[in-house]
C-alpha cells in the first residue's frame, strides 16, 4: 500500500501592537492514514482529513532593535503553535522569527510579511482573506 499522509499550514496571521498585546491566527490541514476503513488485501488507502482554525490572545515583548521576541497565548490549542520564543530578523515589511530545535542544533523558521493592504480585505470582516489571497 502506498500512504501518503501529509500535514500543511494554510496561514498565521500575526498582530503586534505597542501595548504589548498580540494576536493570532492560525489554519492547518492534515490528512492521516485510517488504518480502520483502509484495505490491506485490495490496498485501498482510506484518510482522516482534518482542518483546524484557532485564534490566539496574548502578548509580546518586541521592541524596535531587539533581535529576540517572546510570544505568549496560554489559550491557543492548534497543532501549529506560535514560536514562544525566538531569535528574530525585523525590516520593515517582514518578521523572521527562527528558534533551535532538539538536540542536534537545527533551526526552524516563520517568516511573516505585510499584507498587500491595496488587495488585502480586514481578516476581522473577512476571515478567509487572507487564505484567498495566499492560494492567488
Amino acid at each position: 500500500m502506498h500512504i501518503d499522509p501529509f500535514y500543511m499550514p494554510v496561514y498565521e496571521l500575526l498582530w503586534l501592537w505597542e501595548d504589548g498585546s498580540a494576536v493570532i491566527w492560525a489554519k492547518d490541514i492534515e490528512n492521516n492514514f485510517d488504518r480502520s476503513n483502509s484495505n490491506v488485501c485490495t490496498g485501498e488507502v482510506a484518510y482522516l482529513y482534518n482542518a483546524e482554525q484557532d485564534n490566539g490572545i496574548g502578548t509580546h515583548d518586541f521592541t524596535p532593535g531587539a533581535t529576540t521576541l517572546t510570544l505568549d497565548f496560554p489559550n491557543f490549542s492548534g497543532f501549529a503553535r506560535p514560536f514562544r520564543h525566538s531569535q528574530i530578523i525585523y525590516t520593515c515589511h517582514t518578521l523572521i522569527m527562527f528558534q533551535s530545535v532538539g538536540e542536534g542544533g537545527g533551526e526552524i523558521g516563520k517568516v511573516y510579511k505585510l499584507p498587500d493592504i491595496d488587495n488585502f480585505n480586514d481578516p476581522y470582516t473577512d476571515p478567509f482573506a487572507f487564505e484567498k489571497l495566499w492560494f492567488d
